[in-house]
């Protein structure tokens, strides 16, 4: 594996041939990590410094942030995160809810940014595949990785980052990708079936846990006083649950919605007044919007532990593949939502499956 390094600039430092270990955690949902573990030699320490860049073609692209020397192991422990995933860090404060995707993602780390100091440095957003924004009236001032996460989640498109270079110059693109379905249920293209029954997978789990689970909101916004008309403006209450949940299996969380407002016209003899009153349709429209966004399912996932890279490459992160465990008792389509790569003394490959929720339809 050829690992390049990069200074902030993009001069070119060297190259590394060898690591004592690597684990490469790819998410659908949000960037990638990398933690490498590289010999300790006067050339590793110069190309191992603080925010150089780390390239490994067709794997990973991103940053140094954190590194450490250990002089008695000999070793020099590198973190690093994927480009996309430096947008975690950031808070949606331009654009409109009929923004694109990626169009939001320019305007607050790209070149669309009015802002200069948040465009992301010799970068810019490919937006030849894309995807709807979805975000209604409440775009602004979320975290970017809600909105990356909520259009992976309803229309299975991720994101990726890869350093471009032609002879005179080097750029970042970030772009994105519509995760394919690979599982028996489709005849489009090669079918991607993982079982015990032939071991193509040892080890791994199967976990379910109800805790962190929302599936139900009630939203408030308290009677405000309007000066101007002299009048309140009524409270309005809100309750919004779904995608099965009732009864035992309904878990309600409290928000405090901001109420929409309209004009009523009022005739008192020849004149006609237009008094500020609540409108129940807007506000309970954001407020079941927003219901959307806060809802989160039962932890669901299997983990599986490949017994060879035969598999390497098959499939990619957020893809559908079907999975049949005698041990497990399940056959079914499952999004890969986590692929993890590390190398020991072997090569391993752990893949990360969830359930394939369509929340928002």
């Amino acid at each position: 594996m050829k690992i390049y390094f990069y200074g902030s600039n993009f001069e070119y430092l060297g190259l590394a041939e060898y690591a004592v270990s690597y684990v490469l955690t790819q998410r659908f949902y949000s960037g990638s990590e990398l933690k490498l573990v590289l010999p300790f030699t006067e050339k590793m320490s110069r190309l191992a410094a603080a925010e150089n860049i780390i390239d490994i073609p067709g794997k990973f692209s991103g940053m140094i942030t954190s590194f450490e020397d250990t002089l008695e192991k000999g070793i020099i422990t590198v973190n690093a995160l994927s480009f996309d995933g430096f947008l975690s860090r950031r808070i949606l404060s331009e654009g409109s809810s009929g923004d694109t995707l990626m169009t939001l993602l320019d305007k607050n780390a790209g070149e669309a940014s009015n802002v200069r100091h948040r465009r992301f440095q010799n970068t810019y957003f490919d937006k030849t595949v894309d995807c709807p924004g979805y975000f209604g009236g409440n775009v602004k001032f979320r975290p970017v990785s809600y909105c990356v996460s909520y259009a992976g989640r309803r229309s299975g498109f991720g994101l990726n980052a890869e350093i471009l270079q032609d002879k005179f110059t080097r750029r970042i693109r970030i772009y994105g990708r519509y995760a394919l379905d690979r599982s028996v249920s489709q005849n489009d293209r090669k079918q991607v079936v993982l079982t015990d029954k032939y071991d193509k997978f040892y080890g791994g789990k199967y976990s379910y846990s109800d805790v962190g689970r929302i599936n139900g909101t009630v939203f408030h916004s308290e009677s405000e006083y309007d000066k101007k008309n002299l009048v309140d403006i009524a409270e309005y209450t809100g309750y919004f649950s779904g995608y099965g949940g009732q009864g035992y299996n309904l878990k309600e969380i409290y928000s405090k919605i901001e109420p929409y407002t309209t004009y009523e016209e009022r005739i008192e003899g020849q004149t006609i007044y237009l008094w500020t009153v609540l409108d129940n349709y807007l506000t309970s429209a954001a407020a079941e919007e927003l219901s959307y966004s806060l809802y989160t399912d039962a932890h669901d996932e299997m983990e599986i532990l490949l017994t060879s890279d035969k598999m390497d490459g098959v499939f990619e992160v957020g893809d559908i593949i079907t999975v049949k465990s005698e041990l497990f008792g399940i056959e079914e389509s499952m999004r890969v939502t986590e692929m993890c790569e590390s190398f020991y003394d072997k090569k391993e490959i752990k893949v990360t499956l969830g359930h394939i929720y369509d929340y928002y339809e």
